[in-house]
């Protein structure tokens, strides 16, 4: 529907009216020239040879489109719509007011509807005739098919719709006396451009084209008529406002262009020479109002003041800085008069070769309820200006964004300590953290454990454990490893940058809690225990051992003090609590005595004793029958000095150079038959085999029995491992003490002298032969395999720095890693918060890096130069947000003893409200190779605490920022905004400059106040002394201190007692940065409102803000020329429908009435008319207000207003657009 007036047509008509000397005696445009020409033709008429009338010259005159759009923009449409709204008002009363008795009043009803169809009809008389001369001519214009192709699709079906309705009115009779409707085929659209008319005739009934549910009966009533009629109409009316306006603009660009037509071209000629007989008559009116203003009033023109540009420079040569001074001049071009145009800085700049190089924001967002996620997104290409696919300049928020955007970083800590060189094994790790307070075990739900490998880390997952029914500040984890898993040692190269030595334990957060208050870690006990241990380094007396076969772990031939030597870096760099070493034996006989009897015998001294006699197999066969057990031998055993239990060990460790006797135990029993009975032999130093069931095990396991402490080398790890006998630690030793004669060999030859002589005896003494056979080789213990287990334990107090045994842990932050305590010093002294605020606690460790802020901007500086002043240059776009709470921003920077607060001379931007430029002071102890990735660069740290999304984004940074203004001698009428990129040198070469950028066009100042504005504001101040006498004062205050404001709008806020003014940001193109979403900065706002103050009363209350967004989209279905790709043709109709949503952006194309309904009718027209759509079948709205909203959730509509008056109808510029090719 037709709105009415605007603030910007009131302002326009109100400027006309103080400033009459134009238009006071001949206010003809020339519009209204060729309009008149158009209408005085039809008073010319032709006449055939009987003098009857054959027409008249109108045709002649608007086959030209000149005139035609000249005639259809000067069309008063407003006259005819206010006489068919106060019909209707009046209509509506009647019915309301009628009980059906009196004649008069139904009579006035049926008159009354009549006369509504027949304003509806006017305007479609209106639409035939401009259709009837745009088809008389051959030229193709815009407004012709924006005409043309919406009657066809659109409005034609309303005109049959309507004719349909009254024609059932007239037959159902629900009003009396309605006239039946004229037959269109009879009368005027009888003609060749009937096409246009008869596309929408019979499309859809009538009730679905006026969307009335359902068809008229006897029982539908007047009232529910009358509202459909007048919503028709208005649809109707509406368009025809549309093409009035459109036919103005397309009128200035068709009488550009050369004409087809030299008849008409004469007429406008003539028309143009009599502009100057007009501007001399209306000089008279001018000559008057000069007199009164200047010679009574004695007023004068005000002057302009310059405009500015912000600009930022690089030196050529780094090492040091450069003070550009002050009124350099730089050279900005010329004028559209072929001026030059220059600009000079007012003041001097301190220059610093620092340039800009990285750019990163970091924000947090909650994930889940009561979980925080960290992300962080770095900016491409620092100190360039960046643009998307359609040319809008796009820029990034400042401090992030609490909506998940950007890559989520972890947080955490890791712990470095020799404790976790586990590299083989079943291994079990239990880590018992004490907080300095109450926990709850849920933080690590979303918690992710590693250990470090030789090349990457291994992700572990922690033994479930007892959870503890109530929040305790003591935390068990437990991890377990089995031997297939990789070993866990020292990276080769760490993927974390982390200088240690050792292997690393690490707990990595990617959701927190409460990322500003971290568990505080006072103690850590790290206990592990491993079973498995195979990598061992093993020695004897003869040299180093291999185990890929069996192997003499004592040699060849042992004897007593034989020794077996292990080592191993793992288990004796660590503070071991418990041990146990396995051999696993290879050819161990079943019985010691039984394999050395003869060896017992020699020593005794009876080498004649004769082996027990085996009995027949008939004695065996008999005392098995009888179940008897055969007689006892009685052949005298020889006392039994080698047996299972007489070969024993001791063990000694390596410490400090001298072996110390450790106590290993075997852990198996031992039982040997010594000839005297079956007695245990647990002797002083343990035995090395062990039985079961007088039988010898295949394997022997040897557990150490803690008495003294086993003190830790460390440095074991550092080196590899080799036995030289100049070692200080890290071997075991085993050593033969028992028997004296050790495994037999030195008695081997003499047994065997002695076997060989007795048998020699009987052969001389010719005896029955009852020769002794040879005695085995005395036996040699070969080990098949050995392992060993291990448990160890260490606690660290990081309250403490004398830890005795070596810890490291590094905090985990999205910027760089830290090292923050280490055994040997204790807590560093660095601070890793870059929020400028101090450690979280000196009494423990946090588990993670506190995050004090909400949003944070990284800024890396190369070529810095320090100390010295730097001047950092923000161009800054305001975003729709709903959250309107900005803060102050905390400034730090990384020195060499962590982040530092950083001083800040001067904020031109307002705490990042608007754009300008930020003067910090750059200390001397600014660390240069703050990262260990990025050496040669400094960091800046910008940190805020309100939400990150009530800042302006960033569009453009750079260092060396100044600010520039046009001199003095380039002001006047003339002056315009300097465009983007025109500075690029100064007038006169600098040496010292390398480059000089001008990123955006300029900005403020004011051009020589021209005789026309100066007659305007003493006008103005004539009327109102220069106060806002009322509230619809203020936009005209505005609109004349603030060129830039393209609409406001004044809402008293009853709750608060506030005139609440509404601000729309005007745009010269939909290519600058938040076009479509006109917000007005917080500064401009602060300064708005501070006029308005100071131009009001001081017994009302103003605030100044932007509207609240109210979003529209669009869901159309086309059919559209085959000749153009759909998805093209969909990407360019969205684009369209953004600048019709946005009245607040230039063009020269059709655009809705600010803070208006908008229709799917309206939309629909737009669409059909551009170029490649051929048909719209559909067309459907959808708006909501929230940013966050999913549109496939909301619900369609066919029009859409404003929620409440503080709303502004904006585009949500993802149009769902749906084309197919004819």
């Amino acid at each position: 529907m037709i709105s009415g007036i605007d603030q910007n047509s009131a302002y326009s008509s109100l400027k006309s009216a103080l400033v009459p000397s134009a238009t006071l005696i001949d206010g003809r445009s020339e519009e209204d020239m060729l309009c008149f020409l158009a209408k005085f033709a039809s008073v010319i008429n032709f006449y055939d040879q009987d003098n009857q009338v054959q027409g008249n010259w109108v045709p002649f005159i608007l086959k030209d489109p000149v005139f035609l759009t000249a005639m259809i923009s000067r069309t008063n449409s407003k006259e005819l719509y206010i006489t068919f709204l106060n019909n209707c008002q009046t209509l509506n009363t009647c019915i309301a007011d009628n009980n059906g008795t009196d004649p008069d009043t139904t009579a006035f009803i049926s008159f009354s509807f009549n006369k509504l169809f027949d304003q509806i009809d006017q305007v479609y008389r209106y639409f035939r005739d401009w259709v009837y001369y745009m088809e008389r001519s051959h030229i193709q214009y815009e407004f012709k098919r924006y005409v043309t192709t919406n009657i066809r699709d659109h409005y034609s079906q309303y005109f049959w719709a309507l004719i349909s309705l009254k024609e059932a009115m007239h037959k159902t009779r629900i009003v009396p006396g309605i006239t039946a409707p004229f037959n269109p085929a009879n009368e005027i659209y009888n003609y060749t451009e009937q096409i246009i008319w008869e596309t929408g005739m019979g499309k859809a009934p009538y009730w679905e084209v006026l969307d009335m549910g359902h068809r008229i009966t006897i029982n539908t009533q007047p009232t529910d008529v009358l509202d459909i009629l007048q919503k028709s109409g208005e649809i109707v009316f509406d368009f025809f406002e549309k093409c009035i306006s459109y036919a103005a603009k397309e009128y200035s660009y068709l009488k550009q262009k050369k004409s087809s037509y030299p008849d008409t071209l004469l007429l406008r000629g003539f028309v143009d020479l009599l502009k100057q007989h007009q501007g001399q008559l209306n000089g008279i009116s001018k000559k008057h109002l000069d007199f009164y203003y200047r010679d009574i009033l004695q007023q004068e023109a005000l002057p302009g003041s310059p405009d500015s540009a912000y600009m930022s420079a690089t030196l050529a040569k780094p090492g040091m800085t450069f003070t550009l001074p002050a009124n350099t001049l730089f050279n900005a071009g010329t004028d559209n008069q072929k001026k030059p145009v220059v600009f000079s800085n007012p003041g001097a700049v301190i220059l610093n070769p620092g340039i800009i190089t990285s750019l990163a924001t970091l924000s947090v967002s909650q994930v889940t309820t009561g979980s925080t996620g960290i992300y962080m997104n770095t900016v491409p290409a620092p100190g360039t200006v960046q643009k998307d696919q359609q040319g809008n300049i796009i820029g990034f928020n400042t401090f992030g964004n609490t909506n998940n955007q950007g890559a989520l970083v972890a947080t955490g800590i890791s712990f470095a300590s020799p404790m976790f060189l586990l590299k083989e094994g079943a291994r079990t790790i239990t880590l018992t953290i004490t907080c300095g307070k109450n926990i709850d075990n849920s933080i690590f739900n979303n918690a992710a454990f590693y250990f470090s490998t030789v090349n990457n880390w291994l992700q572990v997952m922690a033994t479930p454990l007892p959870v503890p029914l109530e929040p305790t500040n003591v935390l068990v984890l437990q991890f377990q490893l089995d031997a297939t898993q990789p070993p866990i040692e020292p990276f080769k190269k760490n993927p974390d940058l982390l200088e240690t030595q050792w292997p690393l334990f690490k707990i990595q957060f990617q959701q927190v809690p409460d990322p500003a208050n971290p568990p505080v870690i006072t103690k850590l006990e790290i206990d592990v225990l491993v079973n498995g241990v195979k990598s061992l380094q093993l020695y004897n007396d003869y040299g180093s051992l291999s185990t890929k076969a069996p192997f003499p772990f004592m040699g060849p031939a042992p004897m007593k003090g034989a020794n077996f030597i292990i080592g191993s870096s793992e288990i004796f760099s660590k503070p071991v609590k418990s041990l146990s070493v396995e051999l696993d034996w290879n050819g161990v006989p079943k019985d010691f005595e039984t394999y050395y009897l003869q060896y017992n015998q020699y020593l005794e001294g009876d080498m004649n004793i004769p082996p027990p006699a085996k009995p027949c197999w008939l004695t065996n066969l008999k005392n098995t029958i009888a179940g008897t057990k055969p007689a006892a031998s009685k052949v005298k055993k020889p006392k039994a000095v080698f047996n299972n239990c007489c070969f024993t060990v001791a063990f000694q460790l390596l410490q400090d150079q001298l072996w110390a006797k450790i106590d290993l135990r075997n852990s198996g029993g031992c039982i040997a038959d010594t000839g005297v009975g079956n007695v245990n032999l647990p002797p002083a130093d343990t035995t090395m085999f062990s039985t079961t069931n007088s039988v010898l095990d295949t394997c022997s396991i040897y557990q150490y029995i803690p008495k003294d402490a086993i003190i830790p080398d460390v440095s074991l790890q550092s080196i590899p491992l080799k036995y030289t006998g100049q070692n200080t630690s890290g071997f075991l030793k085993m050593t033969l003490t028992g028997p004296d004669d050790g495994f037999g060999s030195l008695l081997y030859p003499a047994i065997v002298f002695q076997i060989t002589l007795d048998n020699a005896q009987q052969i001389a003494d010719a005896l029955p032969p009852a020769f002794t056979t040879l005695t085995p080789i005395p036996f040699v213990p070969k080990v098949s395999s050995i392992s060993a287990a291990y448990g160890a334990s260490t606690t660290v107090i990081f309250t403490t720095s004398d830890s005795t045994y070596p810890i490291q842990c590094f905090l985990y932050t999205p910027f760089q890693n830290y090292k923050v305590y280490d055994a040997c010093s204790g807590i560093a002294k660095y601070n890793y918060t870059f929020n400028g605020g101090k450690n979280t606690d000196t009494t423990g460790i946090p588990m993670f890096a506190p995050l004090n802020s909400s949003g944070c901007l990284f800024i890396g500086i190369e070529k810095l130069f320090a100390p010295a002043q730097l001047s950092l240059y923000f161009e800054l776009a305001r975003v729709y947000s709903l959250a309107n709470t900005s803060q102050a921003a905390s400034y730090t920077y990384l020195s060499t003893t962590g982040w530092k607060n950083l001083e800040v001379l001067a904020d031109g931007t307002g705490d990042f409200s608007c754009s300008g430029i930020i003067k910090i002071n750059i200390p001397p102890d600014i660390d240069y190779n703050g990262l260990q990735n990025q050496p040669g660069k400094c960091w800046l740290a910008i940190s805020v605490s309100a939400p990150p999304q009530s800042y302006p984004q960033t569009i453009y940074c750079a260092a060396n920022g100044f600010i520039a203004c046009r001199t003095g001698q380039q002001q006047g009428a003339s002056v315009t905004h300097l465009a983007a990129a025109t500075i690029s040198k100064t007038l006169s070469a600098v040496p010292h400059l390398a480059t000089i950028q001008q990123p955006f066009p300029s900005f403020g100042g004011k051009v020589d106040e021209t005789d026309w504005q100066m007659d305007l504001r003493v006008s103005n101040r004539i009327k109102t002394k220069g106060r806002a006498c009322s509230t619809d004062d203020f936009f005209r205050i505005i609109i004349q201190s603030f060129p830039d404001v393209f609409y406001a709008k004044t809402v008293f806020n009853y709750t608060t007692n506030t005139n609440e003014v509404y601000l729309v940001k005007s745009f010269t193109g939909p290519e600058v940065t938040g076009a479509f979403t006109p917000l007005i900065s917080a500064c401009a706002e602060e300064k708005i409102r501070a006029l308005l103050i100071a131009k009001s009363s001081c017994f009302i209350s103003i605030g100044v803000s932007n509207f609240s967004f109210q979003f529209i989209r669009v869901t159309a279905d086309l059919i559209v020329d085959q000749g153009n790709g759909t998805n093209e043709v969909a990407a360019q109709i969205g684009q369209q429908l953004n600048l019709f949503l946005s009245p607040w952006i230039s063009s020269d194309s059709v655009q809705v009435a600010i803070d208006t309904e908008i229709t799917a009718v309206q939309v629909a027209g737009f669409v059909a008319g551009l170029n490649g759509v051929l048909q719209v079948n559909n067309v459907r709205l959808q708006t909501w207000s929230d940013p966050s909203t999913d549109p496939s959730g909301v619900a369609y509509t066919t029009q859409v207003k404003p929620f409440r008056p503080s709303m502004l109808l904006v585009s949500f510029l993802d149009h769902n657009i749906n084309c197919k090719a004819s």
